[in-house]
């Protein structure tokens, strides 16, 4: 974003991140991302469900774990915006490990899923 002299906001790299969504590119998504913390503009949950969505389409479930559990550390509080996300991006995966233990997850802190949520939780189940 150097090169165009864009002034980074957290929208604004939601928005080129998720240009990243439909073809899953992860590379370019971490770019943003790394560019982002490089020019200290803190990553919000609509930041965050983005990039986990990203990491969704590349199939690529373990780097959206590793983005909620670097979020997390950092601080931020993860809403049901970044567990749906996470949940879709096992559902893409095929992962119904991963989405299982997303569910026990929302449960131990009596986070309530929504009808998306439970829809790629049941995709995942069914599906891998």
């Amino acid at each position: 974003m150097d090169e165009y002299n864009i002034k980074g906001t957290p929208e604004v790299y939601t928005i080129a991140v998720n240009c990243c969504s439909l073809t899953g590119d992860w590379e370019f998504a971490m770019t943003v991302y790394n560019d982002m913390i490089k020019k200290d503009v803190a990553p919000d949950e609509m930041f965050l469900s983005a990039l986990i969505d990203v990491a969704g389409h590349a199939g690529n479930v373990d780097a959206a774990f590793e983005a909620v559990n670097k979020a997390r550390k950092d601080g931020m509080h993860l809403g049901i915006i970044s567990y749906s996300s996470l949940m879709g991006a096992c559902s893409n995966a095929k992962s119904w490990e991963k989405a299982l233990e997303v569910y026990e997850d929302m449960k131990s802190i009596k986070m309530k899923p929504t009808i998306s949520t439970m829809n790629a939780l049941i995709t995942a189940l069914c599906e891998s």
